[in-house]
């Protein structure tokens, strides 16, 4: 079964200090703020075969982040939304790598 429309959507980081593609975010006083973060569509290369390619260079500062969007018919005039997951580059994050058990955190 072909795909009724097939596209991939992108966003990029709005700076270099955090890979974080939320649309809020949480101030430092504990109120919350919008996060400048906007997704927007693409199109796809059709490969044939039912293989579909989404490509995008790196961003010049932060991270842009990418998935694909298959949608299909289904009954009763509806239809079923299937994505990939998402992918980020650069594969690189803000902070250190990090092992063992001084690593152990708080979860933003």
């Amino acid at each position: 079964m072909e795909p009724m429309i097939i596209r991939s959507f992108h966003a990029r980081t709005p700076d270099e200090e955090r890979r974080d593609f939320r649309f809020v975010k949480e101030l430092p006083d504990h109120q919350y703020a919008p996060h400048p973060v906007v997704w927007l569509p693409e199109d796809v290369q059709d490969m044939g075969n039912g293989t579909y390619v989404a490509e995008f260079d790196f961003p010049p500062y932060g991270w842009l982040a990418f998935f694909i969007q298959a949608t299909f018919p289904a009954p009763h005039g509806t239809a079923l939304e299937f994505t990939t997951e998402v992918h980020i580059i650069p594969e690189t994050f803000p902070f250190p790598e990090c092992h063992g058990t001084g690593c152990k955190g708080n979860l933003v």
